[in-house]
This record gives C-alpha cells, sequence and structure tokens, in this order.
C-alpha cells in the first residue's frame, strides 16, 4: 500500500508538469477499494534535504485517492512559500506521504505531562492559535525518489 501511495503522489506531480491526466481513478477505487475512505493526508517535498513543499489537510473531507492527488500536486505547485516546481526539481525530489487519522483533544497539565503523552514515531500534533493552525509530524508513509 505504501508503495502505491507514494507512486499516485509522484504520478500526480507529473501530470501537473505535463498538463496531463494519466491516473485512473477508477481503476484505483476498483483495485484498491481503501482509497474510497474519507482520509486526510499531507505531501511533503524536499529537495536536497531541504523542504520544497508541504500541503495537506488536517482533518478528513474527501476521499483517501482525492486528498493525495490534490495536496500531491499543492505541494508542487501552490505552496505560497516556493516557486512551482520545476521539471529539472522533479527529477530530484523526495516525496513523503503522512496518513493522519482523526484529531483528539489531548489533555496535559504541563509541558512534562505532554510529552509523556505524545509518541515519537507515531503521533503528531496540531497547534491552533486563532484561526492559524500549524502541525508537526513525527512519522510519515515514506519517501520515494522520482528515478
Amino acid at each position: 500500500m505504501k508503495n502505491v501511495i507514494l507512486s499516485i503522489a509522484k504520478q500526480a506531480i507529473s501530470d501537473g508538469l505535463n498538463h496531463t491526466s494519466t491516473l485512473d481513478r477508477a481503476l484505483l477505487l476498483e483495485r484498491y477499494p481503501e482509497f474510497s475512505k474519507q482520509k486526510a493526508t499531507f505531501v511533503t517535498l524536499t529537495l536536497h534535504g531541504e523542504l520544497r513543499g508541504c500541503i495537506g489537510s488536517l482533518v478528513a473531507h474527501r476521499s483517501l485517492l482525492n486528498d493525495l492527488i490534490h495536496n500531491a500536486k499543492a505541494a508542487a505547485f501552490d505552496d505560497p512559500r516556493f516557486h512551482p516546481l520545476s521539471a529539472e526539481e522533479f527529477l530530484h525530489v523526495k516525496i513523503e506521504v503522512s496518513l493522519l487519522s482523526e484529531p483528539e483533544v489531548l489533555e496535559y497539565s504541563t509541558i512534562e505531562d505532554l510529552k509523556s503523552k505524545v509518541i515519537i514515531g507515531s503521533d503528531g500534533i496540531i497547534l491552533e492559535y486563532g484561526a492559524h493552525k500549524a502541525t508537526f509530524f513525527t512519522s510519515s508513509m515514506g519517501t520515494v525518489t522520482h528515478v
């Protein structure tokens, strides 16, 4: 499943670069029915070890397949911190996909209490301040390098 998810993200970015639509969504949903379930994803791109784009959903609001395709393209072409990914950069970019579970409120009394409740390698944290949100992940599906 991990390789399929990374392959879809990579192909979605390639389609964005080439202005094509080669992913057969119906076939993917037939082969992998779990892609039809609502799931939140984050797609992170790195180039030479540096962040190159990161876009995602904090809460599931569309199918895993649609969220993955949308966020892969958005990380490559719509992250406001970066210019759109070029074809040359695509040759070297690493793609990381994180699948998020439903957020849960975590009650804590002190920073030490919070640290004791977060599991490194498993948990992510959503920080909210007014209308602003940020997230930190401690695990991911994995990475793939375009070859």
